[in-house]
């Protein structure tokens, strides 16, 4: 498996006005028996390190020379990818199709990270035992800002129905965090003639309509953050700290 690590956006509602790429912004770690801070940029790269999957990219705005400089100075061994033109999430992902091949990859935006490593893991093994692709969903008040999946049981696991990308009237409270598990396939459901804004989510969808699997792991809301916006970062602090504090 290899790993994908989306960083090129143009944080929009990040409050850094372009000053400094949101995937910079430090959150706490606990790293041996102290507690550290660190890139969230960093801490997704460290996460798939720590799960065995090595070879990853790292996909770049090439006008972003402070990113560039931090990945080549401390993660010295991910690919480093350009997304020329900064058009959406699903654009993102295309730029390391030739990267992926016919690999099954976990994709993982660059400002957001599961604090639960059990859930990550959890996907992880389900992925590994099925050959599924796999979603990690958490239920939230507001579904309508989200990504939403449908889904249904299937044996101890859950099956992902259907999905829509913030929908007006949404069919569960069940949303999409922006780490996924995927099979290469899904690279070929992506529509590039979009125009200015690629999604990922249509995507899913028509992975799922053309009869693909895609199975789900429910985690706590809270055991998600996101630094994609300003007035959200200091909760984010203020759960990871308290994260770091809890664990081994």
């Amino acid at each position: 498996m290899k790993g994908v690590i989306t960083a090129a956006g143009l944080g929009t509602r990040s409050g850094l006005e372009g000053r400094l790429r949101k995937e910079l912004l430090p959150i706490y770690l606990k790293l041996g028996n102290s507690i550290v801070l660190r890139p969230i940029l960093d801490a997704v790269y460290s996460r798939m390190v720590s799960h065995g999957i090595h070879d990853i990219a790292i996909v770049l705005n090439p006008m972003d020379e402070i990113t560039h400089a931090y990945v080549r100075a401390n993660l010295p061994d991910a690919t480093i990818l350009h997304q020329p033109r900064q058009n959406g999430f699903g654009d993102a992902v295309l730029q390391a199709r030739d990267f992926i091949g016919d690999s099954d990859f976990l994709l993982n935006a660059g400002d957001g990270l599961i604090l639960d490593d059990r859930s990550y893991s959890t996907g992880l093994e389900i992925h590994r035992k099925t050959g599924s692709s796999l979603l990690y969903l958490m239920k939230v008040e507001n579904p309508s800002r989200y990504g939403v999946a449908e889904v249904t049981s299937q044996g101890s696991c859950m099956r992902v129905s259907g999905v829509e990308e913030k929908p007006a009237n949404p069919k569960s409270d069940l949303a999409l965090c922006a780490t996924y598990i995927f099979r290469s396939e899904i690279l070929e459901k992506i529509d590039s003639k979009q125009g200015r804004n690629i999604e990922f989510t249509p995507a899913i969808q028509e992975f799922i309509s053309a009869g693909g699997t895609i199975l789900a792991v429910e985690i706590a809301r809270d055991d998600w953050i996101s630094v994609g916006h300003a007035v959200d970062y200091t909760e984010s602090l203020h759960r990871t700290l308290n994260a770091a504090r809890k664990s081994g």
